[in-house]
């Protein structure tokens, strides 16, 4: 097999390296699907016609509501409307909703309809990041709704919820829990970076220690050995003709060799 060399980046800088006996990092791109063509995606664990991004699975509506209506459609899926809770799934959704052509305000979870104060979703949690668009959120005595704004990069503005607009639900992936901890997403899932736990510079140095252990032991073993021997041999010359018995009865000097 005719081995190819491999280009990496390190620190922006790239460089060719052989590709044999050598681990490194690999980054993968995924296709994203970009229209709303029903699909069988059996392996994404989402239904027909939906997106899946990380666990998660989402559905961008075609018809506008209001903000109570539109919760009540995504509910008979087991769905919400959609919690944006860190900037990668913001990204995700605003990459979508350009590949898609999508114009015009998708409402989202959440509101203040709890907390004047505060901007929850309906469980009760609150996002990691705000992405507010500029003069919002705006200040009302009544309780007002989130929605993304396509026309400008996915920020967010707030209304009051009995207008129509259009609506993103999500719900959990049916292979969430195959989803593993060390896979990172960026900006629109298009490439994920997956961790190595060693690369082939450590596993040999960690090879050269055994061996240099290993090595070490053995000459030990040889030097205590020598050392025995010599001091054994030492006192034997030192006994002079005396020979020594394990009986008592049998020891044998020059003194009594006749009888």
């Amino acid at each position: 097999m005719v081995s190819h060399p491999k280009t990496v980046k390190k620190l922006g800088k790239w460089d060719v390296n052989s590709c044999e006996n050598e681990q490194s990092s690999s980054i993968c791109q995924l296709p994203m699907q970009t229209s709303d063509a029903p699909t069988d995606s059996p392996d994404e664990g989402c239904p027909m016609g939906w997106s899946a991004y990380r666990w998660k699975c989402y559905y961008f509506s075609s018809i506008d509501d209001d903000w109570q209506s539109s919760n009540d459609t995504c509910e008979p899926f087991g769905a919400t409307l959609v919690r944006i809770e860190d900037r990668f799934e913001q990204s995700f959704i605003v990459y979508s909703l350009g590949e898609r052509g999508d114009t015009g305000y998708f409402w989202t979870d959440l509101s203040n309809q709890d907390d004047e104060e505060t901007f929850k979703f309906s469980n009760g949690e609150i996002p990691e990041d705000y992405f507010w668009a500029e003069d919002h959120p705006s200040s009302s005595d009544d309780p007002s709704f989130v929605v993304m704004n396509a026309n400008d990069h996915g920020h967010w503005e707030n209304y009051p919820g009995d207008e129509e607009h259009f609506f993103i639900c999500e719900l959990q992936r049916l292979d969430a829990e195959r989803l593993t901890q060390n896979e990172t997403f960026f900006r629109a899932s298009d490439y994920a970076i997956f961790e190595e736990s060693n690369t082939g510079d450590d596993e040999a140095v960690s090879s050269g220690a055994v061996v240099g252990i290993a090595l070490g032991v053995v000459f030990g073993v040889l030097l205590i050995t020598l050392i025995g021997m010599f001091v054994y041999k030492h006192r034997l010359s030192s006994s002079g003709s005396t020979s020594y018995f394990d009986n008592p009865l049998h020891l044998r000097t020059s003194e009594n060799q006749d009888f």
